[in-house]
């Protein structure tokens, strides 16, 4: 059977003292696809697990907006096709020699790779030395396809365990609550109007903190995402 995803290590430059990225990209061969955090009702997240050298710190990772794909059985599948890069924050230690020294920064990365009924586990074991980091920035062009916030022309309005998102201007649109939201989110429906989208959201509970849903939206302009916190 032929590569069906390569991972390599991306970074941006260290910044002494302060914080940069990192990131695992993903190269997905065509027909196949990898998950999201919440992988939805069959697959498995794909996870990245990073050891650092002393002194170093990372931030929790960073998924990209999801897709949806429709698995045998009706199945809906939240994940990614083609190439994808996870990123994490990077905070680095002040002392200027920890940047040059025979350190290295590895990742552990895990994935599911399916297509129709056929699904192929697969890892990697990636290291990159700071000796060998870049001294362009290889992680800015993904940032940006991360979920942003809300535009400032929309409208959040919570009323008990119902959140109503109302966006101005897209006509269509879906919802991908992470695995925490999933849990207690009862149902949730997207609804076009005369000038734009209305997302509510009902809650079975109280969303635990940090619960998020990520909203994609298809604008004249090409697709977004917004990450909306619904757990305070």
């Amino acid at each position: 059977m032929p590569t069906l995803v390569t991972a390599s290590l991306i970074a941006a430059p260290l910044i002494s003292g302060g914080v940069s990225r990192l990131g695992v990209k993903y190269v997905v061969a065509p027909g196949w696809h990898i998950y999201w955090e919440n992988p939805g009702e069959t697959g498995i997240p794909t996870t990245i697990d990073l050891t650092l050298p002393e002194g170093f710190t990372a931030g929790p990772v960073h998924y990209p907006g999801p897709e949806t794909f429709m698995m045998p059985g009706d199945l809906t599948n939240y994940g990614y096709e083609g190439e994808v890069v996870i990123l994490a924050d990077l905070t680095t230690p002040a002392a200027p020699v920890s940047l040059s020294g025979d350190g290295a920064i590895a990742a552990e990365t895990r994935w599911l790779a399916c297509r129709a009924e056929q699904c192929v586990p697969g890892s990697a074991a990636l290291s990159l030395s700071l000796a060998d980091l870049p001294a362009e920035d290889e992680t800015a062009e993904f940032f940006h396809h991360l979920p942003g916030p809300l535009p400032d022309t929309a409208t959040q309005l919570t009323d008990g365990l119902t959140t109503t998102i109302t966006l101005t201007g897209p006509q269509a649109g879906e919802v991908y609550p992470d695995l925490a939201l999933e849990r207690v989110l009862a149902a949730h429906s997207v609804t076009p109007s005369s000038d734009g989208l209305s997302v509510v959201l009902t809650l079975k509970e109280t969303p635990p903190v940090g619960a998020a849903v990520v909203i994609r939206v298809e604008l004249p302009t090409g697709e977004a995402h917004y990450r909306v916190v619904l757990g305070g």
